[in-house]
């Protein structure tokens, strides 16, 4: 049996996270490239590819963006585009005041441990699961509870995921 082929980053999660997003009405996709997480999200990137629904032309924007939708949000997905951003934490909580009380924040992101950030000049930040997972912690207290953070990896994978529900 050869080796898996994946389209995407996102495609790599996808089973992990499906059933946490099915029967979820208003899912917003942030980096999703050419492979939104389901058909339906609403996509969300800095550049123009086939099923990006808003493009975004500056950091700016993607910090403004989405005000009008402050507790309407089911899930917000991201999969490795909060590490090519200033200000992510900020980011975050802007994310966080969209999401629905039980809303999902799920978070894809390349780990230090498994990629080498340090030859990918795109990335302005690198972190570990548990680096990432403490930091979430710190910044959102009692606003959010980490549901899991697994690690990614195997051929073509080194990455983790972080789930959060909104309290």
């Amino acid at each position: 049996m050869g080796k898996p082929i994946y389209h995407s980053e996102t495609d790599k999660i996808r089973q992990y996270v499906m059933p946490y997003i099915a029967n979820r009405k208003l899912v917003l996709d942030f980096g999703c490239g050419g492979d939104k997480i389901v058909p339906e999200a609403v996509g969300i990137d800095m550049r123009a590819l086939p099923g990006v629904d808003h493009v975004m032309g500056s950091d700016d924007e993607v910090y403004k963006w989405g005000e009008d939708l402050y507790g309407k949000v089911d899930v917000i997905y991201s999969s490795h585009f909060l590490e090519h951003l200033m200000f992510p934490w900020e980011l975050m909580g802007k994310w966080r005041q969209m999401l629905k009380p039980d809303g999902l924040m799920i978070l894809y992101l390349p780990d230090d441990n498994l990629y080498d950030n340090k030859n990918n000049p795109e990335h302005l930040h690198a972190w570990t699961a548990n680096d990432f997972a403490d930091g979430f912690r710190t910044s959102f207290k009692s606003q959010m509870q980490i549901l899991s953070c697994i690690e990614d990896n195997g051929y073509d994978r080194y990455s983790f995921c972080l789930m959060a529900r909104n309290l």
